[in-house]
């Protein structure tokens, strides 16, 4: 169980409902099932110096999220979310399913690769569905982000984009959407472009002031993505790169293939909307169409 003031936190602190945020292929009435109304958790997680910080939302299963609440923690493990849940679930007593996001490689419900210690190498799925009994989803954070992104534009026709997270002390790393499918590669690695050989270890640790290296890395993976994927437009979520730095990037790229292949760049300021819509709609889908 958790201890008092994670309870406070969740019971009174910062709850705001959120009626009108819709996600894309679900009804947005917040009046579906009145008799016995169903739930879904949806929690994201990223390591802080000395801290993790812990975002969760509350959605009924027509993807509106009517709860969303953030808190700080001094250490994140398997008993913590579960405590967190269990008073959730004092609160929502129809709760269906948790869907977590991460930072990180899951394969098979056990997380691979992660900036948490306390959860890496962790069965966390099989842990938390056995300690709180009801569904559990785990997904990285791109993936996510990737797919709530693409919801959002509401493509006619399907679509391929891919989305790039270029931040300062971290490899880049994407989510891909082929043709309108999120896309994992056989063993939930796929969009792990710190493997490209066309980027030097230098490349990958620059200093954000050296404006023309970020630029000249951001241009190989735009290339690579491009000449691979042929994507429609890469998303790029970064602290290091600006609008005006994606036009040089695209102009550098016009120097190295044709023009007709270089897929729109745009940057994403505020990411987290889409990830937790992403969050949602998956953790929605593991209980509805499985």
């Amino acid at each position: 169980m958790v201890g008092n003031p994670v309870r406070q936190g969740l019971w009174f602190g910062n709850m705001r409902v959120i009626a009108t945020q819709k996600l894309h292929g679900y009804s947005a009435s917040p009046y579906n099932d009145l008799e016995n109304p169903a739930y879904v958790a949806c929690i994201f997680v990223r390591a802080k110096p000395d801290k993790v910080s812990f975002t969760y939302g509350i959605a009924s299963l027509s993807g509106v999220l009517i709860q969303k609440n953030h808190m700080e923690l001094r250490q994140l493990n398997a008993d913590v979310i579960a405590g967190i849940v269990e008073t959730l679930k004092e609160m929502y007593t129809n709760l269906k399913a948790l869907g977590i996001g991460l930072w990180g490689n899951v394969h098979k419900g056990v997380i691979t690769g992660c900036d948490i210690p306390e959860l890496l190498h962790v069965p966390l799925e099989s842990i938390l569905k056995e300690k709180l009994n009801i569904e559990v989803f785990i997904e990285n954070e791109l993936n996510l982000t990737a797919y709530g992104y693409y919801q959002e534009l509401d493509y006619q026709l399907p679509a391929t984009i891919a989305l790039v997270a270029l931040y300062r002390g971290k490899p880049p790393r994407a989510g891909i959407i082929i043709d309108g499918s999120l896309h994992k590669g056989d063993r939930n690695l796929a969009g792990e472009i710190a493997c490209l050989p066309c980027l030097s270890e230098k490349e990958l640790t620059v200093q954000p002031q050296y404006r023309a290296a970020v630029i000249d890395q951001a241009s190989k993976i735009v290339m690579t993505l491009a000449s691979v994927l042929n994507p429609k437009t890469v998303i790029f979520i970064s602290d290091q790169l600006d609008a005006a730095d994606l036009k040089r990037t695209a102009a550098h790229c016009s120097g190295h293939m044709p023009a007709v292949q270089i897929p729109e760049l745009v940057k994403l300021q505020h990411p987290d909307p889409s990830y937790m819509g992403g969050l949602v709609k998956r953790t929605i889908q593991r209980i509805t169409c499985s």
